[in-house]
């Protein structure tokens, strides 16, 4: 099974999120393939920031929201 259906599978099936799993998730689905979703990434990356206020997570989180607004979906 792969690292993604994995992190999914514990999300969905243990109804029970952390900040480190979320944001693992996002690592992820950042990571150039098939599996990658953009759009996901950033909502569990905004999750990550608004769930989890003091959170280690929170302040990387926010900033790959800024890389990922900035880069591909608020470009000019």
């Amino acid at each position: 099974m792969e690292a993604r259906t994995l992190l999914e599978d514990a999300l969905e099936q243990l109804n029970y999120s952390s900040a480190e799993l979320l944001f693992r998730l996002a690592q992820l689905l950042e990571e150039p393939g098939d599996h990658r979703d953009l759009r996901r990434s950033r909502e569990l990356y905004q999750r990550v920031r608004d769930e989890f206020p003091f959170s280690v997570y929170r302040e990387r989180s926010r900033a790959r929201i800024e890389f990922l607004d900035r880069h591909f979906f608020l470009i000019r």
